[in-house]
């Protein structure tokens, strides 16, 4: 028997699938800044131009790097894509489901839910186009 004094407890470690990864060297420490309204504005346009969030942004401007946790934030229009992809994604389930129904129980849909789909697929079309700067 041993003796239940001599074994230590491991230590719990997160589970690799829950939140994110863990630093050796977290950021524990806030800095806050008193700005002026025009000057936030400022800090804000240049950071969303840079694509980072403003803290990686400011720790960018001051010590010439981000750090290794520095975020990008996606482009407007990368937002704007997946966006429609998933207004695409959700109308390709439909038309999936409409076609279900259809095998197996030998009816066809409405005529009209068809027009509205094939008109709502004509729509993402043109967005795609125009977020693509292709909108002729």
């Amino acid at each position: 028997m041993t003796d239940q004094s001599a074994i230590t407890p491991r230590p719990k470690r997160a589970a690799p699938w829950k939140g994110r990864k863990r630093t050796q060297t977290p950021r524990t420490i806030l800095t806050a800044v008193r700005l002026q309204a025009i000057e936030r504005a400022t800090i804000e346009k240049r950071a969303s131009a840079a694509h980072m969030t403003i803290s990686d942004y400011m720790r960018q401007a001051s010590l010439g790097r981000g750090g290794p946790r520095a975020k990008r934030k996606p482009p407007a229009e990368v937002r704007l894509l997946v966006q429609i992809l998933a207004e695409r994604n959700k109308r390709g389930s439909n038309l999936n489901q409409m076609a279900k129904y259809a095998n197996t129980t030998g009816d066809m849909p409405a005529l009209r839910l068809l027009h509205q789909m094939l008109a709502e697929i004509k729509a993402d079309r043109r967005d795609l186009l125009k977020a693509l700067g292709r909108d002729h």
